[in-house]
């Protein structure tokens, strides 16, 4: 698809929201990734979401309805991102190291069947002083993988702003990084490529999260850029 192809689209809610909700165990179930029957084993959807007991595995034969597949994939294992690369299935995900002080890396697990996954390997510690902001020892997260020429790009978050009205902490920055290799360790960047702005009204506290999608003359990016609202009085997505 070309990149006016994707501007062109519209896009409206289904009815049938949400399609997945937490178990009893959890409050949330949040940020898929997912695969169509077309690049999986078994020609089903397959689907990965984190909740409070890390990385969900669900499968569906038609996109809309789901099941949870049991166990875990990755406790602890929160925000992941699928990529098929030719020799195996890659979840990268974000891994929390610790809550006081907040503290996370990116990791990568690898699978030929989506269900016996490799042991993880780190592929992007926060270094950056950008990637501390908010008070705490360090936070990258989000990932979004593309290939390129020459090898690999990751897109993740860093850095954290506080949401006074929900008492909640979201990404400050939206950085990138390069590796030669699949697995990595990827090279990031010096400065983030987005950030909050007060002149950007959906995005003047965070960057949030992005998803890029290689379009056949570009790329196109999907931003959940976090603001405040000043006609409702409450932060957004």
């Amino acid at each position: 698809m070309r990149l006016q192809d994707f501007i062109d689209l519209t896009w409206e809610e289904d009815a049938a929201n949400p399609l997945i909700e937490p178990a009893r165990t959890s409050l949330l179930i949040a940020d898929p990734t997912f695969l169509p029957p077309a690049e999986t084993p078994d020609g089903n959807w397959h689907l990965f979401a984190h909740s409070l007991c890390g990385l969900q595995h669900f499968r569906s034969t038609d996109g809309v309805a789901w099941r949870q597949l049991p166990g875990r994939v990755a406790p602890g294992g929160i925000r992941p991102y699928l990529f098929c690369a030719p020799e195996a299935y890659c979840l990268f995900y974000e891994r929390l190291l610790s809550v006081v002080p907040l503290h996370t890396r990116i990791e990568m697990m690898t699978s030929t069947d989506l269900s016996r996954w490799s042991r993880p390997v780190s592929v992007l510690e926060p270094a950056l002083a950008w990637q501390g902001e908010g008070g705490w020892r360090g936070t990258v997260g989000n990932p979004c993988l593309i290939a390129e020429t020459g090898g690999y790009r990751l897109f993740f978050s860093a850095g954290l702003v506080f949401l006074p009205d929900c008492k909640f902490f979201e990404p400050k920055y939206i950085g990138t990084a390069f590796s030669p290799r699949l697995t990595g360790p990827y090279e990031p960047l010096p400065e983030p490529i987005l950030a909050p702005s007060p002149a950007d009204a959906y995005g003047n506290l965070g960057a949030g999260a992005l998803n890029v999608v290689r379009a056949s003359d570009g790329y196109l990016g999907f931003q959940n850029g976090i603001y405040w609202d000043d006609a409702s009085g409450h932060s957004r997505s």
